[in-house]
Parts: C-alpha cells; structure tokens; sequence
C-alpha cells in the first residue's frame, strides 16, 4: 500500500472559518446509503485506488479537531485533495461544515461524501499552494464508491 499523508486542513482554517455549523446527513440522493470506512486508512486505500494519489505530499495524519472532544482523521491524497475520516457525526459535522463554508470566493470546494468520511478538493480556494490546478476526478469518484458528489460554490 502507498500512503500519503499531509495537511492541508491548515489552509482552509486559516479562511477564519472556524464555529460554522453544517448539518450533513448519512444518505446520499434518493436515500441511498452512503458507504462507510472502518478507519482513515480504508478510507484512503479506496480513494487511492480510483484517484491515484501522489507520492509527494508531505505532513503526517492530522487529528481534528485539535482540541479534543470527538475527532476524525485526515491525510492528503494531492496538494489540494484530502481524504478525511470521522468517528462522530459531531465531528464530521464540524469539519464538513468549515470546507463547505470555504466555498464563494474565489472558488468552489468540491467534496464527495461518504457516512463517515469524505473528500474534499480545495485547489480553487486553496492557499500557499504552488500551482493550484483542479484535476482530480471526483464525479468518478463519488461513482466507483457509491458516495455522494457535491459543489460548494
């Protein structure tokens, strides 16, 4: 197995977005029952598997929040793709809610959701990155996985 790890969870708290709150259910369209990871490295193994995540994108997993309290788990797939995984709903919530609210301007953050985990694509809201392109697929990411597709504009 390949793992990445990283951080990039830096950036978009860095947007001051911190205390947004988001509801964020646990079915997809038409009810459909989002898939569920035992643990952030499953999560990442299947995301790598349709994505093919990059070699190089540095730090090790980070635990969110930092604080304590209910927390999930992330690790960067690319420089703008993070896979993060959750072991609470309150938790999923909270972080779901600051990547959603970091959409408007200047771009969209782009997320494929899953019951307890979800990936988010920041290239187009991210900050300190080196050339931030948008060329992950997540459309057919959200498909191979049986996941929801969703744009935060």
């Amino acid at each position: 197995m390949r793992k990445h790890p990283g951080n990039h969870f830096y950036a978009v708290a860095v947007l001051g977005l911190l205390g947004i709150v988001s509801a964020c259910g646990s079915e997809g369209a038409a009810g459909q029952e989002l898939p569920e990871f035992a643990s952030l490295d499953d999560a990442y193994q299947a995301v790598d598997a349709v994505l093919g995540c990059a070699a190089d994108v540095g730090d090790p997993p980070t635990k969110h929040p930092l604080s304590g309290g209910p927390t999930g788990e992330s690790v960067l797939c690319t420089k703008t793709v993070e896979v993060l995984w959750f072991d609470s709903q309150e938790a999923y919530d909270n972080v779901y809610a600051l990547y959603a609210a970091a959409a408007g301007n200047p771009g969209s953050v782009y997320l494929v959701q899953g019951q307890n985990w979800f990936v988010a694509d920041v290239a187009e809201v991210a900050i300190g990155v080196e050339d931030p392109q948008r060329n992950t697929k997540l459309e057919d990411l959200a498909e191979n996985l049986g996941a929801k597709y969703a744009v935060k504009r």
